[in-house]
């Protein structure tokens, strides 16, 4: 099917094509000028893990050394983007998201594993988000604090001394930026429904359209020649007259003016025949309408 058919297609059913279109297009409206714009900005922030335990040399200078407990059972660990993955765990729970929007953060905000810089040590990124610029700043920094408050409570409830801490530095940040890509997805969402719904109602409305063809096609009329053309003659019977004569004849395949002719054996006897002329009802290649065909005749 090319442009052309397509077009016409529409231009067809445009009585349905019309009202989807329409919703089509509300659709797109509602999503470009009633969505809220979503701003957002990064802060990074890089695990720095704790001092080594004092060495021997050092608690025999100071024996103080020796009386502090130097433990963290994180920095046991081989793979230290444990501290990473623990705090994004808390950060991400169902309790601490409703505890930052209680006090002012956007609910949109997020916390994600980051690799920076090349450095080693367990990295995470927050995404501070809002309706307008100042509400992304203000949620990237309660979501900050609240991250660092997670790391301390999270070490603090293993008995660590706070001096052999895991802290989290701020490394990076980036401004309030206007996000479009959501918008834009679903901009493009709302024309996808609205394409397969056309799709879908002009598909049915030509799946009912051949099946009424197919359902008057099924139907015999007779055809018998009304005064020198083709008549529709009802309930299987023969009428008209052949050659203003009177007499009934039957209609079949011809050359004259209407593309009738008579049938050869009503010429020579002149009387009506009983035979019928099979009629097909196909539908017209242009206009897809159904259309009367004799192909032949039954005894």
């Amino acid at each position: 099917m090319d442009l052309l058919s397509i077009t016409r297609t529409l231009w067809r059913r445009r009585v349905l094509v019309v009202p989807v279109v329409a919703l089509t297009i509300a659709g797109l409206a509602y999503v470009a000028v009633l969505t809220k714009p979503l701003y957002q900005m990064t802060i990074d922030y890089v695990f720095v893990p704790p001092p080594n335990p004092p060495t021997p040399a050092q608690i025999a200078q100071d024996p103080s050394l020796g009386m502090v407990d130097s433990i963290n059972v994180f920095s046991r660990f081989s793979d230290q983007s444990i501290v990473a993955d623990s705090i994004i765990s808390r950060m991400t729970s169902s309790s601490m998201q409703q505890e930052l929007v209680d006090a002012g953060a956007d609910k949109r905000f997020t916390v994600s594993p980051v690799s920076l810089y090349g450095s080693p040590e367990p990295m995470v990124e927050v995404a501070g988000t809002g309706s307008t610029a100042a509400e992304a700043q203000r949620t990237g920094a309660l979501v900050g604090a609240a991250l660092r408050r997670s790391l301390y409570s999270m070490q603090r409830s293993l008995g660590t001394n706070p001096d052999y801490m895991f802290t989290a530095l701020q490394v990076g940040s980036s401004p309030p930026r206007l996000k479009v890509s959501g918008k834009l997805r679903s901009m493009a969402a709302v024309v996808g429904v609205g394409a397969l719904l056309l799709f879908m109602v002009v598909s049915v409305a030509d799946a009912l359209e051949e099946r009424r063809g197919e359902t008057q096609g099924s139907r015999s009329p007779t055809i018998a020649v009304m005064g020198g053309g083709p008549g529709i003659v009802a309930n299987g019977s023969t009428g008209g007259t052949p050659n203003g004569t009177g007499e009934a004849g039957r209609a079949v395949p011809g050359t004259n003016g209407n593309g009738f002719a008579l049938d050869e054996e009503s010429r020579a006897t002149g009387s009506a025949t009983s035979r019928r002329p099979a009629v097909f009802i196909l539908p017209d290649p242009g206009t897809r309408r159904p259309q009367a065909r004799v192909v032949g005749f039954e005894d």
